[in-house]
């Protein structure tokens, strides 16, 4: 579930037959002017309807249809239909694309046009979710291509996600669904005010009309949480047999655990491994360190079977994953609760969204928000760190995540802190919002000692020491390179503020379990200072940048700016050549803003230039209109790291 799914594109063998006729709708919606959009829109959604019909099984028939017009050569690759479906439990029927060029020519694709492949994702062996997919390749700018399908399926849980819009601008959008007598419908809104649905006898209908481009900005959140979209749950009447009621939280907790409860007994062999792993261990809070630390090394391999069952909900035996030494989020999060259960500690499976931390609604219960699954461990009063949450009806909750091999117990990923996640704890389990670290406890602390020459060499040794998702964030760069690339990567981060450098010393120093990881890099840099008139040697005290610069945008800007957490101190001694002087030092610095605080002083100090700066950001998601405050704050941090000194010869 971790990893991302993509499509993996292949070409189709079969050739095209041309054909001048299409179905009416396809003619009527290939014939229409569209309105004018901004130079960017590489294309445009005419129309994307679904019209579901559901029996009282459960069972559902969509009929899909959807028409793009390419208005950019950029937006050739939007001319693409693509249904997913369940191997086993789905069936695709009547599955056909039209192209029609600018002239009215016709190009038809059917059977033979279409490819069949796995929905892939990265580690995965094995996998049931595919997807039926026609391509129509290098369409003429001005074409618009059209099609249409049927999909049975059988839905393992009554509810719906449908997407008004991808980033395209959308004319109309519609999702209609006809229920069984005595069921009902409730539709919740995301990322738009609530709408209506028109209800016409059983029938209830959702749409929207006249969607604007989704503009792609930097810093700016994952489009789920900046498109439209509409979560349906539906209803059978009480006491029907045949459907699964998932109208609460409380009510998915209780379905997940009959699903993952049974999957985390221990069996001989991981008893005995969990009583060596524990067996120096002193405390709760060891015990948990040791088991979290060999579950995070147990390889990630997803194996996504028997998915029209819960499969794609329900961990492998625990026993089954330890002996293979492989599995998924849920199978590594549900062997951790296996051995902590031996070890005689309490977890509860967590499922979570990883890569957002916004994507989770909780006015929507349904399982079909998350991507991934972590664990909740029930501690003590003594254990006291960021990722901790008290629980009114479990206790105080420890969260971890065993798949993130960068990130040690006591710590969250970034983009899990904040997030909306759902404790599968039966009756007691329920949606709860996982803690946030302040930023000093993800703090990046940098000493430079340097000497600068006559002639503008820079002569540097480097100190960082990094703490918390900061010391993750470069361990995961660390873990997953050759020191030779590893290298390389310093270099460049170097080589932002100095033309050349070359670098003489390169150390790592890892304290895994208590959230740090450190670098000691000493560099020249033979150019640093800009030799001017030959007299003025003008350098940047500020030597290096930081890692996460903000990119300030100059156009106005149309979505949210989110910011991650940060915690970044600098000090920096530069020994002056003695043959000049300092001519133009720069003014301190000191400003704020509702989500963090910058400053910067400068000092002389027996021929040395002292230099401090500290900036410290607060996890946040701003809206577009208050944009401006954000870019003049980070345009104010930029100049005062960019500041440069000036020293003329005595």
């Amino acid at each position: 579930m971790r990893k991302l799914i993509y499509l993996g594109l292949f070409a189709a063998a079969a050739s095209l037959q041309a054909a001048d006729t299409a179905p009416d709708w396809v003619r009527e919606i290939s014939g229409r002017s569209l309105p004018v959009y901004p130079a960017e829109v590489r294309s445009v959604t005419l129309l994307d309807e679904a019209r579901a019909s559901i029996d009282v099984t459960g069972r559902t028939i969509t009929q899909f249809r959807q028409a793009v017009r390419v208005t950019k050569l950029e937006g050739r690759r939007d001319a693409m239909a693509s249904i997913p479906y369940l191997k086993g439990n789905s069936k695709i029927r009547d599955f056909r694309a039209w192209l029609v060029e600018p002239n009215g020519f016709v190009k038809a694709y059917g059977k033979d046009n279409t490819v069949d492949a796995a929905m892939q994702a990265s580690f995965e062996l094995y996998d049931e979710l595919r997807v039926r997919f026609i391509e129509a390749r290098n369409p003429e700018v001005g074409s618009t291509f059209a099609w249409s399908a049927e999909l049975e399926e059988t839905p393992i849980v009554p509810q719906v996600n449908w997407s008004f819009q991808g980033r395209a601008p959308v004319l109309l959008s519609r999702y209609a669904v006809t229920l069984p007598s005595g069921w009902t419908a409730k539709g919740t809104m995301f990322n738009h005010a609530a709408i209506a649905p028109h209800v016409e006898g059983s029938t209830f209908t959702w749409e929207l009309r006249d969607l604007p481009l989704i503009k792609k900005e930097p810093d700016s959140p994952s489009l789920h949480s900046l498109a439209p979209h509409l979560g349906v749950i539906f209803t059978p009447p009480d006491g029907s047999p045949n459907a699964r009621n998932l109208g609460t939280w409380r009510d998915v907790s209780a379905w997940m655990s009959t699903l993952t409860d049974p999957q985390a007994e221990a069996n001989e062999p991981l008893t005995a491994k969990v009583k060596e792993l524990i067996a120096p261990a002193k405390t709760d809070y060891e015990r948990l360190q040791a088991i979290g630390h060999y579950v995070q090394n147990i390889k990630y391999v997803a194996i996504e079977i028997n998915l029209a069952r819960g499969g794609g909900f329900q961990p492998h035996l625990a026993s089954d994953v330890f002996a293979k030494q492989y599995g998924d989020c849920k199978d590594k999060a549900n062997l951790m609760r296996a051995m902590l259960k031996v070890a005689g500690i309490d977890s509860y499976l967590v499922n979570i969204f990883s890569g957002d931390r916004d994507h989770v609604r909780p006015e929507w219960a349904s399982p079909y928000q998350f991507n991934h699954a972590i664990i909740a461990v029930k501690v003590g009063n003594e254990i006291s760190t960021p990722s901790v949450l008290p629980d009114p009806s479990i206790g105080r909750l420890l969260f971890f995540d065993p798949t993130d091999e960068s990130t040690p117990v006591g710590d969250l990923p970034d983009d899990e802190q904040g997030s909306f996640a759902l404790i599968v704890a039966g009756e007691r389990g329920g949606i709860v919002q996982v803690p946030s670290a302040p930023p000093e406890t993800n703090r990046s602390d940098i000493t430079i000692t340097a000497v600068l020459s006559d002639t503008g060499e820079l002569d540097a040794t480097l100190t960082e020491r990094n703490r918390g998702q900061r010391a993750a964030d470069i361990r995961r760069i660390y873990s997953h390179e050759q020191q030779a690339d590893f290298q390389k990567q310093m270099e460049s981060w170097l080589t932002g503020t100095a033309k050349e450098v070359n670098l003489t010393q390169l150390e790592t120093k890892d304290a895994f379990e208590k959230e740090q990881f450190g670098l000691d890099i000493a560099f020249k840099a033979p150019s640093y200072a800009q030799i001017m008139q030959q007299r003025l040697l003008v350098f940047r005290p500020s030597i290096v940048q930081r890692w996460n610069g903000f990119v300030v945008q100059t156009d106005p800007r149309t979505t949210p700016v989110a910011l991650d957490a940060e915690c970044y101190h600098k000090q920096v001694r530069v020994k002056l050549p003695s043959s000049f002087k300092v001519d133009e030092m720069p003014d301190a610095a000191s400003f704020t803003a509702p989500f963090g605080k910058y400053s910067s002083t400068y000092k002389l100090e027996a021929g040395d230039l002292l230099f401090t700066e500290e900036l410290d950001i607060s996890a946040a998601t701003i809206p577009a209109e208050r944009y401006p405050e954000v870019k003049t704050f980070f345009e104010h941090v930029a100049g005062a790291e960019q500041a440069p000194l000036v020293l003329i010869k005595n």
